[in-house]
């Protein structure tokens, strides 16, 4: 039976219909189009490559890739390993060694499918080290620290080649002896990351060399002969070497001395191939000379002689100089006994010797003055700030013992009286035992001088020498000139404001002058309240306006009582007239309390010493420490240096301002200009010298004199 011939299929066409969904050849799929199943086209399979290197060293930095399709789209690139590399566009980032899984995709198209494509890159990692420490150590030290991890974080491997020279113990370097010390280290590296380069460490190891040489300070000429005895660590031997042949030789380690003056050796070690030289050693010995006082003088002597000129002498041929023990009996300036009283005089004449000369011994002598005044400041009773009175005569003057009779005396009581009953505070006046130390001065100036002078404080003080040898505590200075007024006749008194020096009239009032003493209303005498209103103008107050009856008027006449401060807005409790007094070191059994204030001052009119140098008396404690002299306008660096021990010391660096001297000083710079400060805690009295150092240079050296 013959069959039927098969029907012929038609080949599926793009667009054509379909019988069923889904249905697939080998190009075409059957998918609905407008509700219609119809042949349409299959997406083909793509292809990615992200052309990637071999391996890529964290070093390298971000690989740039260029991925390339089948499709000829773009791909996108990401990391499965984000500990390892991370992606960014096109950009693969290396973040630690190790292997670097990115995908790739596609996606898919009318024409190709989408596709996803994994990928491996190995991020590596070089591998180096390297130790910056010395080439050369001392073996008696703790050993330097080697590198611990490489540059991949891997540890190094250590060995030390030389045993009996040094070990390592992990990274730390331990020395045992003298010589050259050989180390290799070896990073070995890990699956990504590569191995070290082995490297070569060389060390001197050294023996420390000191001398030890501690010679006298001084070694009296008398001797002759003196054994040095310096040694080195190493235990190697010394060399010695004299650099003052006039003065001393040296054979071997003996010492022989000629004359006084500086021996100055040098001691010297110049060491081995593992033994450092020793740094020498210079000592300066002083090789000093005897010295012995000899002086004569009588047993006794009349006080009308008023003087002796004294001749002790030294054996060194250098000047003696004179103390007396008894300033109430006599006193000594320049080698000149001046006799002050009947009584015991007792001198104590001394040589300090110099630099290469002994001290002498005191030699000490008495003198019986027999059959008058205090014509010097007598050794301090009190201590802190007191009032100095001072009597002074002019040259041509009538010399009225004011001094003496109780007339000084009454004014200085009255005002201190009146001083505790207004306040309840008072002044130290300086005394002399049970009575107060006033001085008397007979002046050069004369009368005519005195009644027109404008600065008499400071030509006194100029003529006095006051500050040539400062006392140890702050004394205001009181100059109670016997004449009837100041000023031409305009003034009783005036006083620097602040300051430490006044003068006030207390001689008789002649027809057509000032009245500044006598009787006035609650004072016995004016004048008595003349010296506190000045005193009070030297801690700073200025003149009260508006109540003619105040301590501090400036003018205008009082018909009731004299006061002070009354209200207690002025100058009491109030610092509206410049200061106010209660906070003062000024007050009797307050001088030394810290908690007060007490500020420098600074003699604006000058009063110079013998020395030339500027200078500012200080009360001790903290103080602000200024310039004198300058100020400068570009201050970049200051630095306070202090003198002694024959050399500049420093205190440390300091500060610049237009108020060096701080508030409490009338010390300023002009606009832009600047002077160096620093803040200074002295606790003993006594002339200190210091120098300011302005920009590495020397800017100013100047004297403080501080004071209780």
């Amino acid at each position: 039976m013959s069959s039927l011939p098969a029907l012929a299929v038609p080949t599926p066409k793009v667009g054509s219909s379909c019988p069923k969904l889904g249905l697939t050849t080998k190009s075409l799929t059957c998918k609905k189009v407008k509700g219609k199943l119809t042949w349409i086209s299959s997406p083909r399979q793509d292809q990615i490559s992200l052309n990637l290197p071999n391996n890529w060293y964290m070093s390298q930095g971000i690989l740039n890739i260029l991925p390339t399709t089948k499709s000829g789209k773009s791909v996108k690139v990401s990391s499965d390993t984000t500990l390892i590399c991370s992606v960014s566009g096109l950009s693969i980032s290396p973040i630690s060694p190790g292997r670097c899984n990115l995908r790739g995709e596609t996606s898919a198209d009318k024409s190709f499918q989408s596709k996803t494509q994994f990928f491996s890159l190995d991020i590596r990692d070089s591998n180096d080290f390297e130790n910056s420490i010395a080439s050369q150590y001392f073996f008696d030290e703790a050993g330097p620290e080697l590198v611990e991890l490489s540059t991949a974080g891997l540890p190094i491997e250590y060995r030390a080649n030389t045993p009996t020279i040094c070990k390592v113990n992990g990274i730390k370097i331990e020395f045992f002896a003298p010589g050259n010390c050989a180390i290799s280290g070896i990073q070995r590296g890990s699956a990504f990351i590569d191995q070290s380069a082995v490297k070569e460490i060389n060390l001197k190891v050294m023996r420390k060399n000191f001398i030890s040489f501690v010679p006298a300070e001084s070694i009296n000429l008398s001797v002759k002969t003196y054994q040095l005895d310096a040694i080195a660590s190493s235990g190697l031997k010394v060399y010695y070497t004299s650099y003052s042949p006039e003065v001393c030789t040296i054979s071997e380690n003996v010492l022989t001395l000629f004359k006084h003056g500086y021996c100055s050796v040098e001691v010297s070690q110049p060491g081995d191939i593992y033994t450092v030289q020793a740094t020498a050693k210079t000592s300066r010995i002083k090789i000093m000379r005897e010295n012995v006082i000899t002086m004569i003088l009588p047993s006794s002597t009349a006080l009308k002689l008023k003087s002796l000129q004294l001749t002790g002498v030294s054996s060194s041929g250098l000047p003696v100089t004179y103390k007396s023990l008894t300033p109430t009996s006599c006193i000594i300036t320049n080698g000149l006994l001046s006799l002050q009283s009947i009584g015991t005089c007792t001198i104590v004449a001394s040589q300090l010797g110099d630099e290469f000369t002994l001290p002498a011994q005191d030699l000490s002598t008495s003198i019986l003055i027999s059959n008058d005044r205090v014509l010097a400041d007598q050794p301090d009773f009190l201590t802190g700030y007191q009032i100095k009175a001072i009597y002074v005569v002019p040259s041509d003057g009538t010399d009225r013992g004011y001094d003496t009779n109780g007339y000084i005396t009454s004014m200085l009581k009255e005002g201190n009286a009146f001083l505790k009953s207004s306040i309840g505070l008072e002044y130290q006046i300086d005394s002399a035992g049970s009575d107060f130390d006033i001085q008397y001065f007979k002046s050069s100036y004369s009368t005519s001088y005195f009644l027109s002078g404008e600065d008499l404080a400071n030509d006194l003080a100029r003529e006095m020498k006051l500050y040539e040898n400062a006392t140890l505590d702050r004394k205001n200075y009181i100059f109670f000139i016997d004449v009837p007024s100041l000023k031409n006749n305009k003034a009783c008194g005036y006083a620097g404001m602040p300051g430490l020096l006044s003068v006030y009239a207390v001689g008789p009032t002649n027809s057509g002058s000032s009245t500044c003493v006598g009787k006035s209303l609650n004072f016995e005498n004016y004048a008595s309240k003349g010296w506190v209103h000045e005193s009070l103008h030297n801690l700073g107050v200025d003149h009260t306006i508006n109540d003619s009856c105040d301590l501090m008027r400036g003018s205008g006449d009082c018909n009731s009582v004299w006061t002070m401060d009354k209200d207690r807005n002025k100058y009491v409790g109030s610092a509206t007239q410049g200061v106010n007094i209660l906070t003062l070191r000024v007050w009797k059994g307050y001088t030394s309390d810290q908690n007060l204030r007490a500020s420098c001052s600074i003699q604006y009119a000058w009063i110079a010493r013998n020395d030339g140098l500027r200078y500012a008396l200080c009360p001790t404690g903290s103080q602000f420490i200024g310039a004198l002299t300058y100020c400068w306008d570009g201050i970049s660096r200051v630095e306070l240096q202090v003198w002694r021990n024959n050399g500049w010391e420093s205190l440390g660096e300091g500060n610049h301002h237009s108020e060096p001297w701080g508030k409490f000083v009338n010390w300023k710079c002009s606009s832009g200009y600047t002077a160096p400060w620093k803040e200074v805690t002295v606790t003993s009295p006594g002339l200190q010298k210091y120098r300011w150092m302005i920009n590495n240079r020397e800017g100013e050296v100047l004297n403080i004199i501080w004071q209780r």
